[in-house]
């Protein structure tokens, strides 16, 4: 019964018939409760089971106890050996159960276990895999939440010992590796029914999170990411005709400084990173959408990712700096 509900509501594990295997024949043979009757309990767990200690149990309890409350009303017993007559670890009831006919008699008792443990799941959740109750809902899904920080513990153990095998940054970035996993995650999400660009979202986010802590592993601390870039260390650079500029980047940021002489053009352009603009000296003219906007400074502007954009400066020259996310790699080289 357990693993005829356990398919029913998408629990596929090759631990379900392992598990249920010594509730049979009530209990193993020794006279315990019936194996229909423990298995209607193990799959009313699956609906309102807790997943880790943290959780009440008291919703599985309630429905377990209407769920055996109602199978020995109508039967009397929650015993093997008191609703058959048979102690099955005896070799001759064992083999008056396999031939006189008392096999039908629990098959009956399996059917209606079955039936009394969906009247108390519900038709939602006999089709959904899911309870009403908002309460459980939000306790399975702490569960869930607990389960994953766990696995995300033994990734994060496994990215450390992986770490320790690598012998340059470039190695410990891994940008082909990268994408491996995110196309094999989105694969993946597809096939367990989750949106694609959610679940590389999510996992975008959790591998730069630990790319960060195995670079700072690998660099010796965090003091050794962190970066001072003394003046000096920053010459000007030529970009378009009549502006020079500098960058300096993170993982998913960057700053850039610029110096424009006056009616200095950046042609019609977008880029994927998102841009906040802010003029230190003279004036900064941007121009979107049919519309033009004259920065002086102190003023700022904000560019969202590729949209399309003219920038000139005006009659005098211009100081400005930008912050992009996420990074233009152009710009560092």
């Amino acid at each position: 019964m357990l693993q005829a509900a356990a398919e029913h509501y998408g629990v596929d594990s090759p631990l379900v018939p392992k598990i249920s295997t010594g509730f049979c024949g009530g209990v193993s043979r020794t006279k315990g409760m019936c194996g229909a009757v423990s298995g209607g309990v193990m799959a009313l767990g699956i609906i309102f089971g807790r997943t880790n200690t943290d959780m009440t149990a008291d919703s599985a309890y309630e429905n377990v106890q209407e769920f055996l409350s109602a199978f020995k009303q109508q039967y009397g017993s929650l015993n093997c050996f008191e609703l058959t007559g048979c102690d099955l670890g005896v070799a001759e009831d064992l083999q008056r159960f396999r031939t006189g006919g008392i096999k039908d008699r629990c098959r009956e008792y399996t059917g209606s276990a079955a039936r009394m443990a969906a009247e108390i799941i519900g038709p939602e959740a006999q089709s959904t895999g899911q309870v009403n109750n908002l309460e459980d809902i939000r306790q399975r899904i702490d569960g869930v939440d607990s389960e994953i920080i766990k696995l995300l513990a033994q990734r994060s153990a496994l990215v450390s010992e992986a770490g320790k095998l690598k012998k340059s940054e470039t190695e410990v970035r891994a940008a082909d590796r990268v994408e491996k996993v995110i196309a094999n995650v989105k694969q993946k999400a597809a096939s367990a029914g989750l949106e694609p660009s959610i679940a590389e979202k999510i996992y975008r986010t959790i591998i730069d999170c630990f790319i960060n802590k195995e670079m700072q592993e690998f660099r010796g601390g965090i003091s050794a990411l962190v970066k001072v870039y003394p003046k000096d260390q920053l010459p000007l650079r030529s970009n378009v005709p009549g502006a020079k500029m500098w960058a300096v980047a993170l993982e998913r940021s960057m700053l850039t400084y610029f110096e424009m002489e006056p009616n200095t053009v950046f042609p019609e352009h977008s880029h994927e990173a998102e841009q906040i603009t802010l003029v230190l000296d003279g004036e900064l003219i941007f121009s979107f959408d049919g519309k033009q906007v004259a920065l002086k400074a102190g003023d700022v502007v904000t560019i969202p990712s590729n949209v399309k954009h003219y920038v000139t400066t005006g009659g005098a020259a211009c100081k400005a700096v930008d912050a992009w996310s996420p990074i233009r790699k152009e710009y560092l080289s």
